[in-house]
């Protein structure tokens, strides 16, 4: 019977058949449980109203064996799938109409139709009423624009939605270079009001000081300074104890004075 059912004609094969058989239905449970994943999105209340309401009426009729329960999975994600490439289509639309509206400025966002976001088409949308409620008002409709392509075009920014991130980043490594001068002014020796280019002659100036030192030499001096002063601090500490006295500068006169007095 078990033969029958796998159609083994050998024996010898069932092992294998069997092994083989156990293999697909473990990766058949894997499978489901991504597919059931999948459908819990697809029918979650995030998802569009139409497609919610057909999953919910799949759901109220389930099927006992399982088989139909992710009949619907594939044409829904097609069904996305086509919406999604319909943003290309509605970016393009959006541009031209946006281009007859104002002035063309350069928008690097509409050069990146394999990347459409709904937020940048919001924000197109946004910007032309904007423009539109200006030019009704009599205000300068287009300055903010230039501003932010102009922005866009020095700072090297692909999208509007980039701009903002982007100013942070220069204002953050404006305060590091801020606290840097100010660093090396007081360093220095500088005023707080010597400009960048002062601040990095000085520092030229402090690197062919320190190139054009025999750093060798002064090492070796730093040694046998380390060497020596030890035993002549000593020497001195043994003078004032047999002088009898408390300065140094008193030891001259007061040897001077003993000298005399032995010529005596």
């Amino acid at each position: 019977d078990v033969c029958r059912a796998l159609e083994v004609q050998n024996l010898e094969n069932l092992l294998p058949v069997v092994s083989s058989t156990s293999r697909k239905a473990k990766t058949c449970v894997k499978l489901q449980e991504i597919l059931t994943d999948i459908r819990a999105v697809l029918c979650g209340p995030r998802a569009p109203p139409l497609l919610y309401k057909m999953s919910s009426r799949l759901q109220e009729h389930p099927d006992p064996a399982g088989e139909t329960d992710f009949l619907h999975l594939l044409p829904t994600v097609e069904m996305w799938a086509g919406q999604l490439l319909a943003l290309k289509t509605l970016q393009k639309s959006l541009m031209k109409l946006s281009q007859k509206l104002r002035p063309p400025l350069e928008d690097r966002t509409s050069s990146a139709l394999d990347s459409v976001r709904v937020e940048d088409l919001l924000l197109l949308v946004d910007t032309m009423l904007e423009d539109s409620e200006s030019q009704g008002s009599g205000a300068a409709p287009h300055v903010l624009q230039a501003q932010v392509s102009h922005f866009q075009q020095l700072f090297d920014v692909e999208s509007v939605r980039g701009v903002i991130p982007r100013m942070n980043q220069i204002y953050s490594k404006l305060g590091e270079m801020s606290n840097a001068m100010k660093s090396l002014r007081h360093r220095l020796g500088l005023g707080d009001g010597v400009s960048a280019g002062s601040v990095v002659m000085a520092v030229e100036q402090l690197q062919q000081i320190v190139a054009s030192l025999d750093m060798d030499s002064i090492v070796t001096k730093m040694q046998e300074h380390e060497d020596f002063f030890p035993a002549f601090e000593e020497l001195i500490k043994e003078l004032l104890q047999v002088l009898e006295i408390g300065l140094l500068q008193e030891i001259l006169p007061e040897v001077k004075r003993l000298k005399a007095l032995a010529t005596r």
